[in-house]
């Protein structure tokens, strides 16, 4: 079934909340924390999530008396987390509170707090690993991260990469200053991801770069789609001066043995192409 980016992290955020609370649910329950039980409760809560509406803080008002008699154990908790490859930084999170816990022996209130600590970590991994701060777009880590998933989304429907790049930005920066190529690239992004649909993807590759991948939609028709938005695209303004945006499109589509940089590749070499024709371009080669 095909999922947007956006499924993709809050899939990825589920497992990060499973790991958390199978670490925690084996300590409760004083559980052989050896690998092979942690796979089993991980895949057992991954499959069907606790009911609780808060099952983290639910089970540390709990964990106390469990934590004063499971020093020797934390380490194979640990493990059992790296074995099932749940993703580094969650693991290094959890390392550092295990060893917070055995040195510090810590109580249910000073837990709680180190938990919300995590928590706060867990959120970031939307909010600051995959946004764009200036335009709010997809940034290049996330673009990459969805690139691999592409070949195989191909598979299902029709896809399309898009490399977008603006026409002379750079004499914008020069005239205008900074600030304003800003905001003008804020203006570009928000106008793009306006037009286009919820579960396409949008994403701000580098300086007035931009990638866009577009989902039930075949060569021919996102040709006229571009061809549409580089008409259609309203000035922007600055004082009572406007600006007349115009932009370069190169697509191409993926196949399934490319690997992010092949697609990626294609499309920047139609997007150069587009610069010399002026036409929105194809790559396929």
């Amino acid at each position: 079934m095909l999922k947007s980016f956006d499924e993709l992290v809050e899939e990825k955020k589920r497992i990060f909340e499973t790991a958390w609370y199978t670490f925690l649910y084996l300590l409760k329950k004083h559980i052989d924390p050896t690998p092979e039980n942690y796979a089993k409760f991980f895949r057992l809560f991954y499959e069907r999530p606790p009911q609780e509406e808060n099952p983290v803080k639910r089970v540390v008002k709990k964990t106390n008396q469990v934590l004063e008699k499971t020093k020797d154990s934390l380490d194979e908790i640990e493990n059992g987390i790296k074995t099932f490859s749940v993703e580094k930084k969650f693991s290094s999170l959890v390392e550092k509170l295990v060893k917070k816990i055995e040195m510090e022996k810590l109580t249910i209130d000073e837990l709680q707090k180190e938990i919300k600590k995590l928590e706060d970590e867990l959120e970031t991994v939307r909010r600051d690993k995959y946004i764009d701060p200036l335009t709010g777009a997809w940034n290049r880590y996330a673009l990459e991260e969805f690139l691999e998933e592409l070949p195989k989304l191909a598979m299902e429907k029709n896809v399309v990469v898009a490399f977008i790049d603006l026409n002379k930005f750079k004499a914008v920066n020069d005239t205008y200053g900074h600030l304003i190529g800003d905001k003008l690239l804020k203006f570009f992004a928000d106008y793009m991801r306006n037009n286009l649909k919820r579960k396409d993807f949008f994403a701000r590759f580098g300086g007035d770069e931009f990638v866009a991948i577009l989902f039930d939609i075949d060569l021919e028709n996102a040709t006229k789609f571009f061809g549409k938005l580089r008409k259609n695209i309203p000035p922007f303004k600055v004082g009572n001066k406007e600006i007349q945006i115009d932009f370069c499109v190169g697509i191409t589509v993926p196949f399934g043995s490319d690997k992010p940089s092949d697609i990626l590749a294609r499309a920047d070499g139609a997007m150069y192409k587009c610069k010399k024709s002026g036409k929105v371009e194809i790559e396929l080669k």
